[in-house]
């Protein structure tokens, strides 16, 4: 099933009873697998993760992100009760956020590991494709970094995605701006499901020094 078909299917794998017929008409066929998919997708990421982590002889500082993991454990939490008080489309949204949440850390984490231990990946040739055409990318960032100036600026604003993003729907939501929610939906789950997992996810674990360290 392709990335972007499990994305559209995030916030929408729960339609509520009463939801209005241009819900229904947007809730996916076969919802229910999609939210499957996912947690298999976890599941097998987390088993890739450790299993790298193993070969590679690293170490996870889970310390760093222990506030993300509890906070995801209890919005998943309220999901359930949400579900059992028949608040569907809360407990849809919240089970949503978990799964993404999720998804973008596992893979993000798996990909730090990966790019460390100098396997035959594609960067490399990305980065002599893009010499060729007269962009050095490491240069620029490396510069980018001695900017403190510059790079405060830019950590403030990537953090402050962190609380833009995960409220900007549910906020749409209880406003009853049903068209601009879907609208920012659509774009919103599309980006998540072809960028997000090679995002980095500063907010969840933290600077790359502190999430992966050779034991």
């Amino acid at each position: 099933m392709p990335v972007p078909d499990l994305a559209n299917g995030v916030f929408d794998f729960v339609a509520s009873n009463k939801a209005s017929r241009r819900d229904r008409d947007l809730a996916p066929v076969g919802s229910g697998r999609n939210e499957r998919a996912l947690w298999f997708i976890i599941a097998a990421g987390t088993a890739g993760l450790l299993l790298a982590c193993r070969l590679f002889n690293f170490k996870i500082a889970l310390t760093s992100g222990l506030l993300t993991i509890v906070t995801n454990a209890v919005l998943l939490g309220v999901a359930r009760l949400s579900k059992k008080q028949g608040w569907m489309k809360i407990s849809g949204w919240l089970t949503a956020s978990v799964l993404m949440s999720f998804v973008t850390i596992v893979l993000t984490a798996l990909s730090y590991v990966l790019a460390s231990t100098n396997l035959p990946l594609c960067d490399a040739t990305l980065i002599s494709l893009d010499r060729a055409i007269g962009v050095d990318w490491p240069s620029l960032v490396r510069s980018i970094m001695h900017q403190q100036t510059l790079m405060f600026v830019l950590n403030v604003a990537y953090a402050s995605l962190h609380y833009q993003c995960p409220l900007l729907v549910p906020v749409l939501f209880f406003m009853g701006q049903q068209e601009k929610r879907h609208a920012v939906r659509s774009r919103l789950v599309d980006c998540a499901g072809r960028d997000g997992p090679h995002l980095t996810v500063h907010a969840c674990f933290g600077r790359l020094s502190s999430l992966s360290t050779r034991a």
